[in-house]
């Protein structure tokens, strides 16, 4: 019975991680160091994640400075930034990268809830997918008598159901973040 228990806590886990992924490299009109971090440059083959190659800086709620380690990955980085598309202007000085972030009008700042409510919404399809294939591996189950599948199905449901309410609640905290800001 744990091990059911265990094996679809890590599933519904590893789901909510892309998720918060997700909402962690959200940026709205604000330099924010999270941005970046999913950004990975390629050098003789390997990769090495932007942070591990820059010293990163935020100059003012807009603007970010990237100075690279060694001064030869300094269009590498830029290259790589302007290709994750985003957003603002990019340009290098001197030896360091600028990024302006552009600020977010109220029709681009819907337009990214929107791009977040899909993500949530195929978050809680996978969920309900993680959830409906426990069920139905628990009927397969001849070892689990029918008031322990029972028991098990009621948890993987208050599972289900605590997950969804935390989901929706960052969602709507997310939103209202977005539509708050000052620009």
């Amino acid at each position: 019975m744990n091990e059911i228990l265990n094996n679809i806590n890590k599933d519904f886990n590893n789901s909510l991680k892309y998720f918060y992924d997700y909402l962690s490299n959200i940026h709205f009109g604000r330099a924010n160091i999270n941005i970046l971090k999913n950004i990975n440059i390629n050098i003789n083959n390997i990769k090495y994640n932007i942070l591990n190659l820059a010293n990163i800086s935020i100059l003012d709620k807009i603007t970010i400075k990237i100075i690279p380690y060694e001064k030869k990955n300094l269009n590498l980085i830029k290259n790589e930034i302007f290709k994750n598309k985003i957003g603002g202007t990019i340009f290098i000085k001197d030896n360091y990268i600028i990024l302006k972030l552009s600020l977010f009008t109220e029709d681009k700042r819907l337009d990214l809830i929107k791009r977040i409510k899909i993500e949530l919404d195929k978050t809680i399809t996978t969920l309900r997918l993680i959830r409906n294939k426990y069920n139905n591996l628990l009927k397969l189950n001849n070892n689990i008598s029918e008031d322990e599948r029972k028991n098990i199905k009621i948890d993987i449901q208050v599972l289900f159901n605590k997950l969804l309410l935390k989901i929706k609640k960052d969602f709507y905290k997310k939103e209202k973040e977005i539509m708050n800001i000052n620009s």
